[in-house]
Formats: structure tokens, sequence, C-alpha cells
């Protein structure tokens, strides 16, 4: 199994080190709009929660794509946008389930990007500093997780007691 990019709404403040950090690392500037994470902010729940590309098992991004530039990539296992190959049509931003996708101009060229888990070692995760993004396989993430959870389940338990 590959390793995968996870997020954990809970532990997300907000801060956009994420944006900031992958627009400097794709771009050499600090603009998040230039990022391929996107802050989604829910003001009445008072959470924020980054979104970026979910690598699908099928993307349909890639089926749609008319000059085949989309590709996965065999090593990291991420669902690429070869921008040689890319005329600009934006199939691939109209059928993403999640809006993954985003076009930006940048000296005068419009382009479509999307996050390529940065040649497999995620710059947002290694920045985050709430540990909100983590990347790796999905399965001992989880399992992880499950873990903790249990572990506060059985302290409230013996509380109890």
């Amino acid at each position: 199994m590959r390793k995968t990019l996870l997020i954990n709404p809970k532990k997300c403040t907000g801060c956009r080190t994420c944006e900031l950090v992958c627009s400097l690392e794709h771009t050499d500037e600090f603009n998040p709009s230039l990022s391929r994470v996107t802050m989604i902010n829910f003001p009445e729940e008072i959470i924020t929660i980054p979104v970026t590309c979910l690598h699908c098992q099928e993307p349909s991004c890639k089926n749609v794509c008319p000059t085949g530039a989309i590709e996965r990539d065999k090593e990291t296992g991420a669902v690429v946008i070869v921008d040689e190959k890319c005329i600009g049509c934006n199939m691939c931003l109209m059928v993403c389930h999640i809006g993954a996708i985003s076009t930006v101009e940048q000296e005068r060229l419009e382009y479509n990007v999307k996050c390529n888990l940065c040649d497999g070692e995620p710059e947002c995760v290694e920045f985050c500093p709430t540990g909100a993004l983590e990347f790796g396989r999905p399965d001992d993430m989880l399992l992880t997780r499950k873990k903790k959870v249990a572990n506060q389940l059985r302290s409230l338990i013996e509380e109890a007691i």
C-alpha cells in the first residue's frame, strides 16, 4: 500500500502554513493563491479544513483528460499533471469530486495545478505545526488513531468506575 496524505481537521488551527509552504515549494513565492492546498473556513463551527488532492484510485480527472496530461507517478502513486501535455481545457477542474484542481496565473500564463505530493515528501506535512497533516500508509496511521481513541475511552471508563 502506497503512502497517502491524511488530514486531521481536529488538529488544524487554520494557520495556513501549509498553503504558504506549498506555494513556496512550487513557485518560489509565499502566495496562498498559488498553493495546491486550499483552506476552507467554517466560521459558524470555528473550524478550518485543508483540502487537497486525494490521488483517487480511479481519478476522474485522469480519465477525462483528452491529452493524457494527467498521469499516476509510478514511484509515489500521486496523480500528477504533466505541464507540457496540458492544453488548459479545464475538463479536469470540472470533474474533480472535491475541487482539488485549480487554475493559477503566473507571468501571464494560466495553467492547472494540483498536489503532486512533492515527489513523495510533502512539504506541507513537514511544516504543519500541529500535525494536522500526516503522510504515510493509511492502515498504519488509522491504527494509531484508533489506539488513541481506545485509550481515551479506556480512561473515561476507568474514571466512571
